[in-house]
Order: structure tokens, then sequence, then C-alpha cells
């Protein structure tokens, strides 16, 4: 509770910091010695530097841009319902022999005004009741597709960024993860969602580090009937 309390204090400190500055203010420098965690010195790229503020240049029109869902929206809010999913896994690739097959269940739905999909995830795992969370989202103004999943058997969250296939059936994510049990750290994976029709769509997991079949989950998921 103390480390709440510090982590939470320091941040409205350097929050407050920044607020200040942005309005030509003094405030307090926050130091090193002040924080209970370690800030790296970076100094931002050339690109990265914001010009000398005037609010006459700002382009309100880029922000509508950035900020209003469009056809990339709607295409996530294809995957809106109630669905059934079966759950495929193998350990060593696809390709490594039978896979373990449990059942599960997801409710998606649109958030934010048509923004993001949010997914709750309901399922089994090694024997245990699994529960996740995710949110997909378009960042219109990076071009890329963003996903964010947080579950009950990790404290990590998993953050992976793509883009959509050519032929516009499937969004093809890369990112990053620790393997705990293995003492790695920065693994390479890939996902796919791939749309079959308004009834399943499937999402794969590969494990780019292994060789042959990189396929290590499979999810199917059928839509319930709508009675």
């Amino acid at each position: 509770m103390l480390f709440r309390h510090r982590h939470t204090f320091a941040s409205r400190l350097s929050t407050t910091a920044v607020a200040l500055g942005a309005l030509g203010l003094t405030a307090v420098a926050v130091s090193q010695d002040d924080l209970d965690f370690p800030v790296p010195d970076v100094k931002p790229a050339e690109h990265q530097i914001a010009p000398a503020f005037d609010p006459g240049d700002m382009n309100m029109e880029a922000w509508m841009q950035a900020s209003s869902p469009g056809e990339h929206h709607e295409m996530l809010s294809e995957m809106v319902g109630d669905w059934d999913v079966v759950v495929k896994m193998w350990m060593g690739g696809a390709d490594s022999g039978m896979p373990t097959v449990s059942e599960a269940t997801a409710k998606v739905t649109m958030v934010l005004d048509g923004r993001h999909l949010r997914e709750e995830f309901k399922g089994v795992m090694m024997g245990q009741p699994f529960e996740g969370v995710s949110t997909t989202s378009y960042d219109n103004y990076s071009g890329q597709y963003v996903t964010h999943w947080v579950d009950s058997m990790s404290t990590a969250p998993g953050v992976m960024r793509g883009h959509a296939s050519m032929d516009g059936g499937s969004i093809i994510f890369y990112g990053s993860m620790d393997e705990p049990m293995m003492g790695m750290r920065g693994k390479t994976i890939k996902a796919v969602t791939r749309m079959v029709d308004e009834k399943t769509h499937v999402f794969e997991m590969h494990d780019m580090h292994i060789e042959g079949d990189t396929k290590v989950m499979e999810m199917t998921y059928t839509r319930k009937n709508d009675d």
C-alpha cells in the first residue's frame, strides 16, 4: 500500500510538472532521489521534439481525422457478439503432435462510441478456470492495429501491433513476450485474426522461435445462435 501511494504521488508530481510547463509556469523539478523507480535518461529524437506551441497552428481537422472511427473500425465491429470458442494448443508447434483441446466463451462489444473492440474471454487453461480481457483498436494516426491483452494467469500485459493483409481478410500482429518458465525475455510472437465468414473467425498465435510450424495456439470462434 505504501509503494502504491508513493508511486501515485510521484506520478502526480511528474504530471503536474508537465502541465505547468505547458502553461509557461514554474514547477518544482522531481529528481531521481524522490522516486522509488529508475527514470531512464533518454533524449527525444529530433522528430519527437514539439515545435514552439502556438494555438493558431493547431490543425483541428487532423485531430478529427485521427480520433474518428472509420472503415477499419467497421471491420473490427464484425466480431461483435457472443461466441463459442474451441481452443487448440501445441507445446512445440502444430507439427509436434496432437493438440490439447478445450472450450471457452467470449463476449465481444464495441466500446467508446465504436473506437475500440473489447473481448471478455472465459475458459480453462491447464485444468484451471481462466479469464482474459482484450481491447483491439485501429490507430488512425499510426495506421496500425493495436491489441492489448491481460488475463488471470499473468501479471504481464501483452501488446502487439499489426496491419491488415492484402486481401483484407486477416489482421497480422507482431509483438514480444517473456517466458518465465524458460527464462526467456522478449520472445518474438505473431498473432493472426482471420475472418472466415460472418459466423466464424479464427485467432492464431505463433512462436517465431520454433522450427517448423510455428503455430502454438488456434482459437476458432463460432457465433452463438441469436435465439
